[in-house]
């Protein structure tokens, strides 16, 4: 008899499972192609961004209504979008963040949709013929009342019978899902390329006439949650903001070699780091900056002796010059003092004269002159081209040349920017550099950051949900939500924010990797609200409060659990030590004489 032991071996949970579904990389726009990473390993900014996802039909009233979504976590893309055949559709897609003054959005280039399939793993990219650029409109940023995050919509005409695919045009047989992948490209203020936003969207097509719906038995129990919002798909993106890099720099490709990612490697016990992260070569190239700076220093001050010497020297007549140009610190105070009179309104007692014209016009100059004259010229123009960079080749390059790149290289950008006027230096590849002086100062030439969006895919572990009532600190009043704590990995604890427990579509998101999260009875007894604990982010506060006496401890467990520890252990030591209560001492029998 052969006993069969996998059959009795019980399989683990689904929650347990990674995702059916991989995170796509961006499909590949017919516009822009390969974009390149003109980015170093500097890290500007960070910024969780929630993105929702509909698709809009065309309702008889002329109006483009968005259709429904059949919500479920066993789904692969955890959403399911109901469709009509042979119905005018449109693509929306709403950008949800915290206002920051980096983060402006300036417009979106184009929406690819691309990748049309019936499993949920993509095939080969090359032979992708189904790819699309969709027709756009133009984006706007909308006003809630209520809600002061910013919030960025834009649309997209679909028009799904251009991508002759036979999964789009008929009717999807029973059992079957399609699967799209979409791409957004979006202009950033200050940014050199576009952020780019991909999503995996998985659909049913009806006939023109049928009536759509949620074909699962889940929802004819529990009842769907009826509210127009609730039929969009939301996404979790972390947007990253690098320092952008000097183009042509000898250094930067050495910079952008792919490197084995062990960061989201998760190390035990690195919850008591709170936070703090290893740097990469950031830190090298830091250090080689410092050096620089002072190596730059001790040229300043050998110059500055040697100009020095050869005035002693009596080899240029240059004192009556130097003098009248090296001011003493009371001679300093005493200018001070006079502009800050003349700004505020009294009358100056220096009579400052005027310059004669002869200053102005041209004189014959000696040869140390024209020498002289011609190094500051130089040293002037140094840093800024007074014409278009031609592409240099290998061989054309000068020994000097070849060494100033080579130090250049090694000096770090984001220190770059804060003490070098190229700052506000553009960074395009397919055109020449122009010269800083004919530049104009607008925003929209300046090229500081490079965008990177990832997504976040939240797996179904849940530490905690249940009620809160939520109050925010630019909001008035008490809210009172359906609130999930979310496992991503260890060092990702997402708190997710639903208007009721039906809703399947998240509206705000904290990071707790990036929160703080305080307790104490002194904040309880200044706000004379019990029972609540406060989570504070980078651009907001939110004070939290629990339906139940014994929840507190629950939820501060599910979403700080040191800081839960530390308070149960204070709890405990203030608790007074009750000795044992000794038996009493038997009576004592007198005998009576």
């Amino acid at each position: 008899i052969m006993i069969n032991y996998n059959s009795s071996v019980r399989q683990p949970p689904k929650r347990m499972l990674p995702p059916s579904i991989p995170i796509s990389q961006p499909v590949r726009s017919p516009k822009f192609g390969v974009l390149p990473s003109p980015s170093t390993s500097h890290v500007h900014a960070k910024y969780d961004v929630l993105v929702w996802f509909e698709i809009c039909e065309l309702a008889p009233n002329g109006e483009y209504v968005p259709s429904v979504v059949d919500h479920s976590d066993d789904l692969p893309c955890r959403g399911l979008f109901l469709l009509h055949q042979g119905i005018q559709r449109r693509i929306r897609i709403t950008i949800v963040h915290e206002h920051a003054s980096e983060l402006r959005w300036k417009d979106v280039r184009e929406l690819v949709v691309g990748r049309i399939r019936n499993t949920p793993e993509p095939e080969e990219e090359d032979n992708d013929s189904s790819v699309l650029s969709l027709g756009l409109f133009p984006g706007e940023y909308l006003e809630v009342p209520g809600d002061d995050r910013c919030m960025f919509r834009f649309e997209a005409a679909w028009d799904s019978s251009l991508h002759n695919s036979v999964l789009l045009n008929r009717v999807t047989s029973y059992g079957e899902q399609i699967f799209m992948t979409i791409s957004a490209y979006l202009e950033l203020e200050n940014c050199g390329r576009p952020a780019i936003i991909t999503k995996d969207l998985s659909m049913i097509i009806y006939g023109r006439d049928a009536r759509t719906g949620p074909r699962s038995l889940k929802h004819l129990f529990t009842g769907n949650y009826r509210n127009a919002e609730a039929n969009r798909l939301s996404g979790v993106y972390e947007l990253v903001l690098k320092r952008a890099s000097e183009a042509g720099s000898p250094g930067v490709q050495r910079r952008q070699r792919r490197v084995l990612d062990t960061s989201s490697t998760y190390v035990r016990g690195e919850e008591n780091l709170h936070g703090w992260r290893p740097r990469g070569d950031s830190l090298i190239f830091d250090h080689q900056w410092e050096l620089e700076k002072l190596t730059r220093l001790e040229e300043v001050e050998r110059v500055r002796h040697m100009l020095l010497l050869r005035e002693r020297l009596g080899i240029d007549k240059t004192s009556s010059m130097t003098r009248s140009c090296d001011f003493t610190k009371s001679e300093k105070e005493v200018c001070n003092m006079v502009a800050k009179a003349t700004n505020e309104g009294r009358a100056s007692p220096v009579v400052l004269k005027s310059p004669s014209k002869d200053v102005y016009e041209p004189w014959e100059m000696t040869d140390k002159e024209r020498e002289l004259t011609f190094k500051c010229v130089k040293l002037i123009q140094g840093r800024i081209p007074s014409k278009d960079l031609p592409i240099t080749k290998h061989n054309d390059v000068s020994p000097s040349e070849e060494t100033t790149d080579m130090s250049a290289s090694l000096i770090s950008n984001s220190s770059i920017e804060l003490c070098s006027p190229e700052k506000t230096r553009t960074i395009t590849p397919q055109a020449p550099q122009q010269p800083a002086v004919n530049s104009s100062p607008s925003r929209e030439q300046l090229v500081l950051y490079v965008p990177e969006m990832e997504e976040i895919r939240i797996s179904s572990v849940v530490a905690r949900k249940g009620y809160l009532n939520i109050l925010e600190q630019k909001t008035n009043g008490w809210k009172k939500r359906w609130v999930v704590i979310n496992y991503e990995a260890v060092r990702r604890p997402y708190v997710f924010i639903f208007r009721e427990e039906k809703d399947p579509v998240e509206r705000a998101l904290i990071n707790l990797a990036t929160a703080q999260v305080e307790y104490s009875e002194d904040q309880q007894e200044m706000v004379k609200v019990p029972n609540t604990f406060s989570v504070v982010t980078k651009h907001r506060g939110f004070l939290l409060q629990t339906l139940g006496d014994k929840e507190v401890h629950d939820w501060l467990y599910a979403i700080n659990p040191l800081l839960a520890g530390q308070i149960r252990s204070k709890l405990a030591r203030r608790r007074p030590i009750i000795p044992p209560s000794l038996p009493a001492p038997p009576p004592v029998l007198q005998l009576a004489k």
